[in-house]
């Protein structure tokens, strides 16, 4: 199984944006208006490449080749509203 980095984004209509940028060969995204939905929408888009190639008889791109797992990252912004601060003064008393 290849573990592959998917970085969720804050988008600026209130939803969520993943991307990943270490798959090479096609864009690989997913939003939603929720996290989760932006996770399942990643699933759907890679099964929906993934049938494209077995459907059109193409090559599939070599880091598609295997099953993936993603390992979920947040950006900047998206720390932010994980962690649920708000402020920079809340950002003091954070622990990890």
């Amino acid at each position: 199984m290849k573990k592959v980095i998917a970085v969720i984004e804050k988008a600026s209509d209130g939803g969520y944006g993943i991307h990943c940028p270490g798959v090479s060969g096609v864009v690989l995204y997913g939003y939603g208006l929720t996290e989760e939905e932006a996770k399942e929408n990643l699933i759907e888009n890679l099964d929906a490449i993934l049938e494209h190639y077995e459907e059109e008889k193409l090559p599939v791109p070599e880091d598609l080749q295997e099953k993936i797992e993603f390992d979920y990252r947040y950006d900047f912004s998206g720390f932010f509203i994980k962690a649920e601060i708000h402020s920079i003064s809340k950002l003091s008393t954070v622990q990890f």
